[in-house]
């Protein structure tokens, strides 16, 4: 058994350098056999102390510090204020969003087409708790609908990312802006045309990608299906 003296490192087999630094070697006496260096040719490698789990983990504690005591105070007021509700349903979404970026993030379109249906449903809520002045519907969903066809687009181009990769986020943008013409039908919505442009837009935009990059579609199908 051989010992490199730089690195700390045991050298099995005859060798004349360390494989490690290239510096020379030496022979390991058996008296020192009991000295505190590394088994194996490579020294373990130190993880890091903090991880994705730990994080969530030390959110979690805060989430529920948090609507504890906002749930005490709540209780205290006699429920009289509605304001807590809202900071307690923001916190709990706040938790639901760092995990979501946590185990989305090598992901950025599904990321931010996660977080264009979280918005679109915590606004339409708000919107309903604070007496339905109706903005969510006419103006904050239809302007998040047209933003993520945007973005998704940019993103695309910048990634230089295959046609198969992101018109299943532009599919899926369209698929969502559709639930605008519920307020639209319950009479929900005094402003109708911003919704119904947001949706053209995604139209478009979805019609475009499947006439000018039909060829790519179709091959992409046929590669995924075997067919």
């Amino acid at each position: 058994m051989q010992y490199c003296p730089k690195c700390k490192i045991r050298v099995r087999g005859k060798k004349d350098c360390c494989p490690m630094c290239q510096g020379k070697v030496n022979e390991l006496p058996r008296s020192e056999g009991k000295e505190a260096v590394f088994d194996g040719a490579f020294p373990p490698v130190k993880h890091g102390r903090y991880s994705s789990v730990s994080i969530m983990k030390i959110a979690l504690f805060l989430f529920f510090l948090l609507e504890i005591g906002f749930g005490i105070g709540h209780y205290m007021t006699g429920f009289q204020h509605s304001w807590i509700s809202m900071v307690m349903l923001g916190v709990f979404v706040g938790l639901i969003d760092l995990q979501v970026v946590i185990y989305l993030h090598s992901n950025l379109l599904k990321l931010l087409s996660v977080e264009l249906i979280v918005s679109m449903v915590v606004n339409y809520y708000i919107d309903l708790k604070t007496g339905f002045h109706g903005w969510s519907v006419m103006w904050a969903i239809p302007a998040s609908v047209v933003a993520m066809v945007f973005i998704t687009y940019i993103v695309s181009l910048a990634a230089g990312l295959m046609v198969e990769e992101y018109s299943m986020y532009l599919l899926l943008t369209l698929f969502v802006s559709l639930f605008q013409f519920i307020p639209i039908a319950k009479k929900q919505n005094p402003l109708e045309l911003p919704a119904v442009i947001s949706v053209g837009i995604a139209l478009a935009v979805n019609l475009g990608v499947l006439i000018f990059k039909f060829k790519d579609l179709k091959t992409a199908i046929e590669r995924r299906f075997n067919l």
